[in-house]
């Protein structure tokens, strides 16, 4: 019996240009020449990425992506710390107008890495096999008792998510304030089914209604401004 062809990235991370995923700042010397009011010899002297958008390079792997792959992929980049601007590499081009910015592509050491797991949770058939191999990725183990949990995507009250470190979640929601560029508030507030984290449902009495307890998206269930939230929910 042939074996089922397993799935392939429609666009890998390894040598996408990502220049508009990205931003770049550069600096460039003129020689004034002014030919027809603009220099078309200026020469970049210095340039190098500010920022990177996640939620794009994770879009960037396939046109259409399940809320569950999307939240994994976004998972496994922020695991590998593609936010790092350090990472990439530019191109400089020559153009009728001077030197311009070309190709920006990621390490691509790192690239492959991305890739890979990419590619291992897209082709693993339930959620709870790509619950358990992300958070494998991400922290390097997997929390006694969760390997014999079965996951779902489940829509919960926010009010009835517990934090282990209640603290920490303090300090996540402060930060995210003061700091006034709130991403994950700005990425969830444009995408209602988004999943915010992975709990576990606790043992409650009949009467009670169900309480979770947050095992990770510490930062996006801070952020999140609306009742109920999408989870991974282990049962």
């Amino acid at each position: 019996m042939a074996k089922k062809a397993k799935t392939l990235l429609t666009s890998p991370l390894v040598d996408r240009d990502v220049h508009w995923d990205v931003c770049v700042e550069s600096n460039s010397d003129k020689s004034h020449c002014e030919c027809e009011g603009i220099c078309r010899c200026s020469i970049i002297t210095s340039a190098h990425v500010t920022e990177v958008c996640i939620s794009t390079l994770v879009s960037g792997y396939r046109k259409k992506l399940s809320e569950i792959d999307e939240y994994c992929i976004d998972r496994i980049l922020r695991a590998n710390k593609v936010y790092d601007t350090s990472k990439y590499d530019i191109a400089i081009r020559n153009s009728y107008y001077g030197q311009e910015i070309g190709r920006v592509t990621l390490d691509r050491k790192l690239a492959e890495i991305c890739d890979r797991e990419v590619n291992q949770v897209l082709n693993l058939k339930t959620v709870s096999a790509k619950v358990k191999h992300i958070l494998s990725v991400e922290y390097g183990y997997l929390l006694p008792g969760l390997d014999s949990l079965e996951f779902n995507r489940v829509k919960v009250r926010k009010v009835d998510v517990h934090y282990g470190q209640p603290d920490h979640a303090a300090a996540v929601y402060r930060k995210l304030t003061k700091e006034g560029v709130d991403f994950y508030r700005d990425y969830l507030k444009d995408r209602p089914e988004a999943i915010c984290g992975v709990c576990t449902r606790e043992p409650t009495e009949v009467s009670q209604s169900a309480q979770y307890r947050l095992i990770d998206g510490y930062h996006r269930c801070a952020a999140a401004e609306r009742d109920s939230i999408w989870m991974l929910v282990g049962y």
